[in-house]
């Protein structure tokens, strides 16, 4: 069976968790096969546009879904909040129900988070009960962090045990999905699968995620195609050392991004929000202007700016819904 592991951050480290979980089933269960695709620095409300292709991709038997360390998890409890976060898990195993796999959600420990008002954790656990999907909660212990979120020796090792345990719990049970009625989906276009004049491209790769990104220099405009008119809601786009900020503009509609911060010693991708805006059109300017923003470590990059994206996000409501 395989197991396709996605996350963040703390799921992309290299001899991490994920990879002492796989050495752990090699032995115990060498028909599992334990991958992972993840991206540090995103969020779930702008990840769950993504797991569609990266399924189509991998082709796994089983996901596990670990989107618990995001900072996201600290936003303050409301309702609306709630509702966002279950859509975004009900698309995830919408995607499941489809392509007949099994599913897991392991929520790892954030500093920060109040064991009795942990809104996240909740949810997922009454999702959970609803969907029979099984769920782990990996509580926070002393001596296991290294930061605010990612593990030490001895945190991947704890963390790698409650893999391994859902992974044999999710192997033994299938979800039961009969109640599932998504009403929201999260698309994402590929800057590979869009039509963009004169467009340049290079090859990125970081934890598994690798994708065609398209270069904008500085003082440079892309010119995006869109297959179908939608309501566009975000970028996945470079996060590094020469990167700055996007003049973007949607039908009649303009809006900025700021696609730099203290960690843009190394590159990486990221996600950031648009007003949501109909349009089959995007078009995106590469500004001049130097980040006013110090690194953490490292000698900031004074040269000229270069953006890049990967992907142009959307959603959709499913026919039927309320939101239709």
């Amino acid at each position: 069976m395989k197991f396709l592991v996605f996350g963040f951050s703390v799921t992309a480290e290299s001899d991490g968790y994920v990879e002492r979980c796989a050495a752990l089933c090699a032995s115990a269960h060498p028909d599992h096969e334990v991958t992972k695709v993840a991206i540090g620095g995103l969020q779930p409300d702008h990840a769950r546009h993504l797991v569609e292709d990266i399924v189509s991709k991998h082709k796994p038997d089983a996901l596990i879904i670990e989107i618990a360390t995001a900072v996201y998890r600290l936003r303050p409890e409301n309702p609306a909040q709630i509702a966002d976060h279950t859509a975004g898990m009900e698309a995830l195993f919408e995607i499941c129900r489809r392509r007949g796999m099994h599913c897991g959600i392991l929520d790892l420990p954030l500093t920060g988070v109040q064991p009795d008002r942990d809104w996240m954790a909740a949810t997922d656990a009454g999702l959970s009960a609803r969907y029979r999907v099984p769920h782990r909660v990996v509580p926070l212990t002393e001596g296991t962090l290294r930061d605010n979120v990612h593990p030490n020796d001895a945190g991947k090792d704890m963390y790698a045990a409650a893999l391994f345990d859902l992974i044999e719990e999710v192997a033994a049970t299938p979800p039961d999905f009969s109640a599932l009625k998504s009403r929201r989906q999260f698309g994402a276009y590929a800057i590979s699968d869009v039509s963009v004049p004169g467009g340049v491209y290079r090859d990125f790769s970081r934890a598994g995620f690798r994708e065609k990104m398209l270069s904008i220099p500085e003082g440079g405009t892309a010119e995006i195609q869109l297959p179908d008119r939608v309501s566009i809601t975000g970028l996945i786009m470079l996060m590094g050392p020469t990167s700055g900020t996007f003049l973007i503009r949607m039908g009649e509609v303009g809006d900025r991004m700021h696609c730099y911060d203290r960690h843009c010693y190394y590159e990486r991708v990221g996600g950031k929000p648009l007003k949501p805006t109909v349009s089959d059109r995007i078009t995106i300017f590469q500004d001049s202007a130097l980040p006013p923003e110090e690194l953490l470590k490292g000698d900031k990059d004074h040269g000229p700016r270069a953006g890049g994206i990967t992907h142009i996000l959307y959603e959709t409501a499913v026919p039927g819904s309320d939101r239709a």
